[in-house]
């Protein structure tokens, strides 16, 4: 779980280097893969249709919910907690925060 960590490395010239952005980019790509999984889950166990089950991945993962899809079985419902409720928001959390924080120091990095 190193991609995980926050750290900001300098390089010789005090500037922050490439790392964040590549955070960002392994935690986004993690997240694709928690949706795309969710989706593919609740697909196979939920008799949705493809479109279906990509909306309800992202409406939960969101926080959104609007309330017209939502998992009847004990595995879609257990796939929604463990990678959505669990995973998913908690990543997408992290990733928001670190995207601020990113275009912070890029913005400060500017006006220095």
């Amino acid at each position: 779980m190193l991609f995980f960590r926050r750290k900001k490395r300098k390089n010789y010239l005090g500037l922050i280097d490439a790392s964040m952005s590549v955070i960002l980019l392994r935690r986004l790509c993690i997240l694709f893969i928690i949706l795309l999984s969710h989706t593919l889950i609740i697909q196979y166990f939920e008799n949705m249709s493809f479109a279906d089950s990509i909306w309800l991945s992202v409406t939960s993962i969101t926080t959104v919910g609007y309330g017209d899809f939502s998992a009847a079985s004990l595995e879609g419902r257990t796939a929604t907690i463990l990678l959505i409720y669990i995973v998913g928001i908690w990543l997408l959390a992290q990733l928001a925060g670190d995207f601020i924080e990113y275009r912070a120091d890029k913005r400060e990095k500017m006006i220095r």
